[in-house]
Protein backbone atom coordinates (compact mmCIF):
# COMPACT_ATOMS: atom_id res chain seq x y z
CA UNK A 1 0.00 0.00 0.00
CA UNK A 2 0.97 3.52 -0.88
CA UNK A 3 1.82 4.49 2.68
CA UNK A 4 1.33 8.35 2.06
CA UNK A 5 -1.94 7.86 0.41
CA UNK A 6 -2.81 5.10 3.12
CA UNK A 7 -2.23 7.46 6.13
CA UNK A 8 -4.51 10.71 3.79
CA UNK A 9 -7.23 7.97 3.46
CA UNK A 10 -7.29 7.02 6.92
CA UNK A 11 -7.41 10.65 8.29
CA UNK A 12 -9.86 11.00 5.83
CA UNK A 13 -12.30 8.56 7.05
CA UNK A 14 -11.39 9.40 11.07
CA UNK A 15 -13.05 13.43 9.55
CA UNK A 16 -16.13 11.62 7.88
CA UNK A 17 -16.67 9.52 11.10
CA UNK A 18 -16.33 12.28 14.04
CA UNK A 19 -18.05 14.70 11.72
CA UNK A 20 -21.84 12.87 12.02
CA UNK A 21 -23.62 13.59 15.43
CA UNK A 22 -24.59 9.82 15.64
CA UNK A 23 -20.73 9.39 16.54
CA UNK A 24 -21.03 11.11 19.56
CA UNK A 25 -24.20 9.50 20.64
CA UNK A 26 -22.52 7.19 23.01
CA UNK A 27 -20.44 9.46 24.39
CA UNK A 28 -23.37 11.96 25.25
CA UNK A 29 -25.66 8.94 26.98
CA UNK A 30 -23.23 7.62 29.06
CA UNK A 31 -22.34 10.78 30.88
CA UNK A 32 -25.81 11.41 31.57
CA UNK A 33 -26.03 7.62 32.86
CA UNK A 34 -22.95 8.37 34.74
CA UNK A 35 -24.49 11.93 35.92
CA UNK A 36 -28.05 9.76 36.69
CA UNK A 37 -26.52 7.38 38.62
CA UNK A 38 -24.79 9.42 40.84
CA UNK A 39 -28.20 11.18 41.50
CA UNK A 40 -29.90 7.85 42.63
CA UNK A 41 -27.03 6.94 44.75
CA UNK A 42 -27.10 9.94 47.08
CA UNK A 43 -30.88 8.97 47.49
CA UNK A 44 -31.94 7.51 50.64
CA UNK A 45 -33.28 4.27 49.31
CA UNK A 46 -30.30 2.89 47.53
CA UNK A 47 -27.60 4.54 50.20
CA UNK A 48 -29.98 1.81 52.65
CA UNK A 49 -29.04 -0.61 50.19
CA UNK A 50 -24.98 0.06 49.68
CA UNK A 51 -24.93 0.45 53.25
CA UNK A 52 -27.00 -2.55 53.81
CA UNK A 53 -24.21 -4.73 51.85
CA UNK A 54 -21.12 -2.97 53.07
CA UNK A 55 -22.66 -3.41 56.75
CA UNK A 56 -23.25 -7.42 56.03
CA UNK A 57 -19.32 -7.31 55.20
CA UNK A 58 -18.09 -5.29 57.99
CA UNK A 59 -16.85 -2.90 55.97
CA UNK A 60 -17.48 0.96 56.84
CA UNK A 61 -19.86 3.19 54.61
CA UNK A 62 -17.57 6.80 55.08
CA UNK A 63 -14.69 4.74 53.23
CA UNK A 64 -16.26 3.05 50.13
CA UNK A 65 -18.60 5.75 49.04
CA UNK A 66 -16.15 7.62 46.84
CA UNK A 67 -15.76 8.03 43.11
CA UNK A 68 -13.59 4.40 42.81
CA UNK A 69 -16.52 2.31 43.90
CA UNK A 70 -19.16 4.53 42.49
CA UNK A 71 -17.27 4.20 38.69
CA UNK A 72 -16.37 0.19 39.46
CA UNK A 73 -20.59 0.25 40.24
CA UNK A 74 -21.58 2.28 37.12
CA UNK A 75 -19.52 -0.43 34.88
CA UNK A 76 -20.63 -3.16 36.51
CA UNK A 77 -24.75 -1.95 35.77
CA UNK A 78 -24.16 -0.64 32.24
CA UNK A 79 -21.36 -1.74 30.34
CA UNK A 80 -22.28 -5.01 28.78
CA UNK A 81 -25.89 -3.94 27.86
CA UNK A 82 -25.49 -0.40 26.94
CA UNK A 83 -22.28 -0.08 25.32
CA UNK A 84 -22.93 -2.89 22.33
CA UNK A 85 -26.32 -0.31 21.75
CA UNK A 86 -23.26 2.24 20.41
CA UNK A 87 -20.87 0.27 18.65
CA UNK A 88 -22.94 -1.06 16.40
CA UNK A 89 -24.80 2.25 15.64
CA UNK A 90 -21.46 3.54 14.27
CA UNK A 91 -19.60 0.33 12.97
CA UNK A 92 -23.19 -1.34 11.57
CA UNK A 93 -22.79 2.32 9.51
CA UNK A 94 -19.41 2.22 8.19
CA UNK A 95 -20.10 0.25 5.05
CA UNK A 96 -23.90 -0.56 4.68
CA UNK A 97 -24.41 3.49 4.79
CA UNK A 98 -22.00 4.53 2.22
CA UNK A 99 -23.13 1.60 -0.16
CA UNK A 100 -26.56 2.78 0.75
CA UNK A 101 -26.37 6.39 -0.13
CA UNK A 102 -23.99 5.61 -3.57
CA UNK A 103 -20.86 7.20 -2.01
CA UNK A 104 -19.09 3.29 -2.15
CA UNK A 105 -19.53 3.08 -5.84
CA UNK A 106 -17.87 6.53 -6.53
CA UNK A 107 -15.08 5.51 -4.05
CA UNK A 108 -14.41 2.04 -5.98
CA UNK A 109 -14.49 4.01 -9.05
CA UNK A 110 -11.10 5.81 -8.18
CA UNK A 111 -7.99 3.53 -8.37
CA UNK A 112 -8.42 1.97 -5.04
CA UNK A 113 -8.80 -1.55 -3.70
CA UNK A 114 -11.51 -2.68 -1.84
CA UNK A 115 -9.10 -4.32 0.35
CA UNK A 116 -7.56 -1.12 1.49
CA UNK A 117 -11.16 0.86 1.80
CA UNK A 118 -11.81 -2.41 4.32
CA UNK A 119 -8.46 -1.93 5.92
CA UNK A 120 -9.31 1.50 6.39
CA UNK A 121 -13.01 1.34 7.71
CA UNK A 122 -11.39 -1.37 9.95
CA UNK A 123 -8.82 0.78 11.69
CA UNK A 124 -11.71 3.77 11.80
CA UNK A 125 -14.42 1.44 13.67
CA UNK A 126 -11.39 0.30 16.24
CA UNK A 127 -10.45 3.84 16.82
CA UNK A 128 -13.97 4.01 17.49
CA UNK A 129 -14.28 1.94 20.08
CA UNK A 130 -11.16 2.39 21.62
CA UNK A 131 -11.87 5.96 22.52
CA UNK A 132 -15.27 5.24 23.35
CA UNK A 133 -14.59 2.43 26.19
CA UNK A 134 -12.07 5.21 27.56
CA UNK A 135 -14.32 8.03 27.87
CA UNK A 136 -16.77 5.18 29.27
CA UNK A 137 -14.33 4.37 31.77
CA UNK A 138 -12.56 7.30 32.31
CA UNK A 139 -15.62 9.52 32.60
CA UNK A 140 -17.06 7.27 35.50
CA UNK A 141 -14.27 7.82 37.50
CA UNK A 142 -14.32 11.55 37.04
CA UNK A 143 -18.15 12.20 37.38
CA UNK A 144 -17.42 9.94 40.87
CA UNK A 145 -14.39 11.30 41.88
CA UNK A 146 -15.92 15.03 40.86
CA UNK A 147 -19.45 14.40 42.70
CA UNK A 148 -18.31 12.33 46.08
CA UNK A 149 -14.80 14.57 46.49
CA UNK A 150 -12.79 11.76 46.95
CA UNK A 151 -11.74 8.70 45.22
CA UNK A 152 -12.29 6.85 48.70
CA UNK A 153 -11.51 3.30 48.82
CA UNK A 154 -12.72 0.85 45.96
CA UNK A 155 -15.59 -1.70 46.32
CA UNK A 156 -16.24 -3.61 43.56
CA UNK A 157 -19.46 -6.10 43.66
CA UNK A 158 -20.65 -7.65 40.20
CA UNK A 159 -23.36 -10.53 41.38
CA UNK A 160 -24.14 -11.92 38.46
CA UNK A 161 -20.77 -12.84 37.74
CA UNK A 162 -19.87 -13.32 41.18
CA UNK A 163 -17.59 -11.03 41.89
CA UNK A 164 -17.13 -8.68 44.88
CA UNK A 165 -13.56 -6.93 46.24
CA UNK A 166 -12.66 -4.32 48.27
CA UNK A 167 -9.19 -2.67 47.68
CA UNK A 168 -7.31 0.54 48.96
CA UNK A 169 -7.35 3.67 46.93
CA UNK A 170 -3.87 3.04 45.40
CA UNK A 171 -4.11 -0.37 44.39
CA UNK A 172 -8.30 0.36 43.00
CA UNK A 173 -7.16 3.09 40.80
CA UNK A 174 -3.93 0.66 39.27
CA UNK A 175 -6.87 -2.54 38.80
CA UNK A 176 -9.23 0.38 37.45
CA UNK A 177 -7.11 2.25 34.94
CA UNK A 178 -6.07 -1.86 33.98
CA UNK A 179 -9.42 -2.72 33.58
CA UNK A 180 -10.19 0.07 31.19
CA UNK A 181 -7.18 -0.73 29.17
CA UNK A 182 -8.70 -4.43 28.93
CA UNK A 183 -12.40 -3.04 27.67
CA UNK A 184 -10.96 -1.07 25.03
CA UNK A 185 -9.47 -4.26 23.62
CA UNK A 186 -12.25 -7.01 24.73
CA UNK A 187 -15.25 -4.59 22.94
CA UNK A 188 -13.26 -4.53 20.17
CA UNK A 189 -14.74 -8.01 18.94
CA UNK A 190 -18.73 -6.02 19.26
CA UNK A 191 -16.92 -3.84 16.78
CA UNK A 192 -16.00 -6.14 13.85
CA UNK A 193 -19.35 -8.27 14.64
CA UNK A 194 -21.16 -5.10 13.49
CA UNK A 195 -18.90 -4.03 10.64
CA UNK A 196 -19.21 -7.92 9.04
CA UNK A 197 -23.22 -7.39 9.38
CA UNK A 198 -22.33 -3.95 7.54
CA UNK A 199 -20.72 -5.67 4.67
CA UNK A 200 -23.88 -8.07 4.08
CA UNK A 201 -27.03 -7.37 1.94
CA UNK A 202 -28.50 -5.23 4.77
CA UNK A 203 -29.48 -1.67 5.32
CA UNK A 204 -27.95 -0.22 7.96
CA UNK A 205 -30.44 -0.25 10.57
CA UNK A 206 -30.62 -4.18 9.86
CA UNK A 207 -26.82 -4.59 10.19
CA UNK A 208 -27.54 -2.74 14.12
CA UNK A 209 -30.21 -4.67 15.01
CA UNK A 210 -28.72 -8.00 14.25
CA UNK A 211 -25.72 -6.94 16.13
CA UNK A 212 -27.01 -5.89 19.18
CA UNK A 213 -29.49 -9.06 18.51
CA UNK A 214 -26.62 -11.38 18.71
CA UNK A 215 -25.11 -9.52 21.93
CA UNK A 216 -28.89 -9.78 23.80
CA UNK A 217 -29.39 -13.49 23.29
CA UNK A 218 -25.85 -14.29 23.78
CA UNK A 219 -26.05 -12.17 27.41
CA UNK A 220 -29.62 -13.86 28.41
CA UNK A 221 -28.20 -17.68 27.86
CA UNK A 222 -24.85 -16.44 29.58
CA UNK A 223 -26.79 -15.49 32.57
CA UNK A 224 -29.26 -18.77 32.78
CA UNK A 225 -27.57 -20.89 36.26
CA UNK A 226 -28.42 -24.07 34.00
CA UNK A 227 -26.23 -23.16 31.66
CA UNK A 228 -23.51 -22.60 33.92
CA UNK A 229 -21.46 -25.62 31.95
CA UNK A 230 -21.26 -23.42 28.81
CA UNK A 231 -20.34 -20.02 29.53
CA UNK A 232 -16.75 -20.61 27.88
CA UNK A 233 -19.27 -20.82 24.88
CA UNK A 234 -20.45 -17.45 25.12
CA UNK A 235 -19.28 -14.30 23.78
CA UNK A 236 -20.47 -12.06 26.76
CA UNK A 237 -18.44 -14.52 29.24
CA UNK A 238 -14.95 -13.02 27.58
CA UNK A 239 -16.10 -9.73 27.24
CA UNK A 240 -16.81 -9.17 30.82
CA UNK A 241 -12.81 -10.35 31.35
CA UNK A 242 -12.44 -7.07 32.78
CA UNK A 243 -13.76 -8.30 35.81
CA UNK A 244 -11.08 -10.73 36.67
CA UNK A 245 -9.11 -7.60 37.36
CA UNK A 246 -10.66 -7.22 40.84
CA UNK A 247 -9.89 -10.67 42.32
CA UNK A 248 -7.67 -10.59 45.19
CA UNK A 249 -5.29 -12.72 43.07
CA UNK A 250 -5.39 -11.87 39.32
CA UNK A 251 -6.40 -14.60 37.06
CA UNK A 252 -3.85 -13.64 34.30
CA UNK A 253 -3.67 -17.26 32.59
CA UNK A 254 -7.55 -16.55 32.08
CA UNK A 255 -7.54 -12.91 30.94
CA UNK A 256 -5.02 -13.82 28.39
CA UNK A 257 -7.26 -16.74 27.03
CA UNK A 258 -10.27 -14.48 27.00
CA UNK A 259 -8.23 -11.97 25.28
CA UNK A 260 -6.92 -14.90 22.53
CA UNK A 261 -10.77 -15.84 22.34
CA UNK A 262 -11.64 -12.11 21.41
CA UNK A 263 -8.88 -11.68 19.24
CA UNK A 264 -9.99 -14.91 17.16
CA UNK A 265 -13.10 -13.96 17.03
CA UNK A 266 -12.58 -10.10 15.91
CA UNK A 267 -10.21 -12.18 12.98
CA UNK A 268 -13.19 -14.61 12.06
CA UNK A 269 -15.72 -11.38 11.83
CA UNK A 270 -13.63 -9.31 9.86
CA UNK A 271 -12.75 -12.06 7.06
CA UNK A 272 -16.42 -12.83 6.74
CA UNK A 273 -17.10 -9.41 6.46
CA UNK A 274 -13.91 -8.90 3.93
CA UNK A 275 -15.28 -11.94 1.91
CA UNK A 276 -18.88 -10.38 1.43
CA UNK A 277 -17.62 -7.10 0.55
CA UNK A 278 -15.05 -8.25 -1.91
CA UNK A 279 -17.43 -10.40 -3.60
CA UNK A 280 -20.27 -8.14 -3.52
CA UNK A 281 -21.73 -6.21 -6.47
CA UNK A 282 -21.95 -2.60 -5.87
CA UNK A 283 -24.73 -1.57 -8.34
CA UNK A 284 -26.38 2.07 -6.46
Amino acid sequence: MNSPMFVRQLRNECVKLFSRKRTYLGFGAFLSIDLIILWLLNQPFPQRGVQSLLVRNGLPMEAYSGGLSLAGFTLVLTLALVSGLYLALVSGDLIAREIEEGTMRMVLARPISRLRVFVIKTLVGALHTFLLMLFVCLGALMVGWIGQGRLGKMLVYAPLEGGFGVFSAAEGLQRYLLATLLIALLYQAVSAMALMFSCLRLRPATATVLTLSVLYVDYALNNIPYLAAFKPWFLSYHLSAWLMVFRYNIPWLDIASSLLVIFGLSASFLVVGYSFFASRDIKT
